[in-house]
């Protein structure tokens, strides 16, 4: 599945299997492996891990 977060086309293959958030970056692995996205504020950050969660 692509996620388009912010104009930015972020490719998720489920399942997640995690997801850790430090400062600004989202990592998270999918059955692809590791994958790290850039996001400028906290609501940027909740909304892309909503989208994760629930997709």
């Amino acid at each position: 599945m692509t996620i388009i977060f912010n104009g930015t086309q972020i490719q998720v293959k489920q399942p997640v299997h995690s997801i850790s958030v430090h400062k600004n970056r989202v990592a998270f692995t999918d059955s692809q492996g590791e994958k790290i996205a850039q996001l400028s504020t906290v609501t940027e950050r909740r909304n892309f891990i909503d989208m994760l969660v629930n997709s």
